[in-house]
């Protein structure tokens, strides 16, 4: 009987642990008299503030800033976030017509949301490929007018924050970030000796390639009339840095103490005056800046600085290394040069893989040249493997042997043509190898010549004077450029000239000459910038100079040619340099043709080669100016490259007011 009792009671007690052992303790609703009921959770997140900066033109991106909700009003975490914009503004009634971050290509998903009074922050970024009529693309035209955007929370339960007024903001500033670096006053007094003209010290620039090898485009600039240029290796420049008097590792300076806890605020540089003479008595140093290549295949980018001695030209050659080089000890000193016309000695440039020779560990070793224009003459110099940065070696020009390979271009013509006043590698376009470009600047012409084999020292004469020869006489391994305005107006056809970049997307580089007084607000055509189309080019090889014709009405300001593509933008003729391009609106990884930079005195433009609103816009053709920049007093030249880490190329350009812009 007591066996009984106990055994019962052992089954009671086990039911009732069984019963509260599985039982919803956690249930929020205490009062229900059946634990089992779900529980609704109608308390949804609180209210966003939301901020934004303003839209940023490149891409376009906006970053949008709040403080997290909770899950239930301002209590927890909240599920996730749903981000909107529009071109009106957004609305209960309006928000689900109202366009969704998430589905901009290159705008990555928001993170989870952080607990409760945490910061947030959610960058919407371009480009957007969506057609060009779908009014969720996302751009930012001249016509765009403001954005307005909004941010929800949302809970597990799928619960919304209320968009309140406070929930939704407006942004109709349009801006691109800048940068800038400054020579600081302390440089210009005791760098360059407080000279009248040290604000000059930026008034010439060049990138000259991976000088040190980090993988960034490094910058070179300077002015002959400081005998002065520096060199800057690629770095960060998020805002503003400035260039401070020069401190060795220890912060100590000639004269005057340093210290600066660094050479500068996030610069690494080396400059070079005319107090530190590297020949006696050189002048005009800083005349040419030039990025050469490779010229001894060794994987680091070699570069030039030119100048005046003994009333001839030289080029001081640097080769670069690991961990960069100091501009007092150039590897190799190009003497001799005859001088050009305005004497300032700046006809050098890189020529790329002209001769397809390579190193030892099969690395391409580029050839540059040498630009004699006062003898109408050019000089091709081929690289050599067996330079290092141990070499101490000079070229005579006026003194070449058969031991040097050194191809010499010259005018067969006996009137004065200029021959080699500017230079340019290129591409491929009329054969395996990259050819160069060259100016006969008398003779109003561009001239594109193949690559091929050096051997020793050559001569190669030319026929430019054209009222002197006929056609079945015309060089066979050139193609020739001429402008379709007359003579007396052309003097400044050639007056900068590119021939690397494939601006239509087919695979073959464009050749693009500028001619600034061809711009209509100088009286001229609009013809001002000509991009032959490289694929068309080798059947040009050997025949009569060509010269681009538009087609038609332009459209914007451009206009379809029959051999390509001209634009009208206002350059200043004072300075070369004038163009530049680059990939701006879209990531370095998508694939997508070249946008164009252009600047003169006062402002720098960009022109994106992509669809506009009638989405009828060919590759290759600008026919309206995008952004337009203000720049300081006297913009003098501009450059796109790899100078900072990101997925983009930085614009820079120079001043004659001792500072360099950076447009990121």
């Amino acid at each position: 009987m007591r066996y009984l009792v106990y055994k019962r009671l052992l089954i009671a007690f086990t039911a009732l642990f069984i019963f509260i052992g599985c039982s919803d303790s956690g249930s929020d609703d205490q009062t229900s008299g059946n634990p089992e009921t779900p529980v609704s959770d109608t308390q949804a997140p609180a209210a966003i503030e939301l901020h934004a900066q303003t839209v940023d033109t490149r891409l376009p991106t906006v970053e949008l800033t709040w403080k997290a909700v909770g899950d239930d009003g301002s209590v927890g975490t909240a599920d996730h976030y749903d981000i909107r914009f529009a071109r009106a503004p957004i609305t209960e009634t309006s928000w689900e017509s109202s366009c969704k971050a998430a589905d901009i290509t290159y705008t990555l998903p928001p993170a989870a949301p952080a607990a409760s009074g945490q910061d947030e922050h959610f960058e919407i970024k371009g480009p957007d490929e969506k057609a060009v009529t779908d009014p969720c693309r996302f751009i930012t035209l001249a016509s765009t007018g403001s954005y307005y955007f909004a941010v929800r929370a949302v809970d597990e339960a799928g619960n919304i924050s209320p968009l309140d007024p406070q929930s939704v903001v407006s942004v109709d500033t349009l801006h691109t970030k800048t940068a800038e670096i400054i020579i600081g006053d302390d440089f210009k007094n005791d760098v360059l000796g407080g000279s009248a003209f040290s604000d000059f010290i930026t008034t010439a620039g060049t990138l000259v390639g991976d000088v040190d090898g980090d993988g960034l485009e490094d910058l070179l600039f300077g002015s002959y009339l400081l005998d002065g240029a520096c060199l800057v290796y690629g770095t960060e420049i998020p805002i503003s840095v400035t260039l401070h008097q020069q401190c060795d590792d220890e912060n100590n300076v000639t004269g005057d103490g340093c210290d600066l806890p660094t050479k500068s605020e996030g610069l690494r540089y080396t400059c070079l005056t005319g107090s530190d003479n590297i020949l006696a008595g050189m002048t005009k140093f800083a005349s040419g800046l030039k990025g050469l290549g490779d010229i001894n295949g060794d994987g680091f980018d070699d570069f030039g600085i030119s100048g005046e001695l003994d009333d001839h030209g030289f080029v001081a050659v640097y080769l670069g290394r690991a961990g960069g080089l100091t501009l007092d000890l150039p590897n190799i000193i190009i003497k001799n040069i005859a001088s050009a016309a305005s004497g300032n000695y700046f006809s050098f440039c890189t020529a790329g893989n002209f001769t397809s020779r390579r190193s030892p560990g099969d690395l391409p070793i580029d050839a540059f040249a040498v630009g004699e224009p006062g003898l109408d003459t050019l000089h091709v110099i081929d690289g050599n493997a067996s330079w290092t940065a141990a070499t101490q070696l000079t070229i005579e020009l006026n003194n070449t042997t058969t031991s040097d390979a050194i191809l010499t271009i010259k005018s067969a013509d006996a009137v004065a043509t200029d021959l080699g006043y500017l230079c340019a590698s290129t591409k491929p376009l009329l054969g395996p190898n990259p050819g160069l470009l060259f100016l006969s600047r008398d003779a109003h012409q561009v001239i594109l010549m193949e690559g091929q084999t050096i051997s020793g020292h050559e001569t190669l004469y030319l026929h430019l004077d054209l009222d002197d020869v006929n056609s079945s006489c015309l060089d066979p391994k050139v193609v020739r450029f001429i402008t379709n305005l007359s003579l007396s107006t052309s003097a400044d056809f050639g007056n900068y000239f590119l021939g690397e970049h494939d601006v239509n997307g087919d695979g073959m580089a464009e050749v693009i000459i500028t001619q600034p007084q061809a711009s209509l607000d100088n009286g001229g055509n609009g013809l001002a910038v000509q991009i032959f189309d490289g694929s068309q080019l080798a059947s040009e090889i050997g025949a009569d100079p060509i010269y681009l014709t538009p087609q038609g009405t332009p459209i914007g300001n451009a206009w379809y040619c029959d051999r390509g593509w001209v634009m009208d933008a206002s350059l200043n003729p004072m300075f070369r340099d004038n163009i530049a391009l680059l990939e701006w609106d879209w990531p370095s990884h998508a694939t997508h043709t070249m946008d164009l930079v252009s600047i003169n005195e006062d402002d720098l433009s960009i022109h994106l080669d992509q669809e506009h609103d009638d989405g009828s816009i060919t590759p290759g053709l600008y026919p309206y100016e995008d952004i337009k920049v203000a720049t300081p007093m006297h913009s003098g030249w501009v450059k796109a490259g790899t100078f900072e880490r990101t997925d983009r190329p930085t614009i820079i350009y120079g001043t004659i007011t001792g500072r360099i812009g950076l447009i990121h």
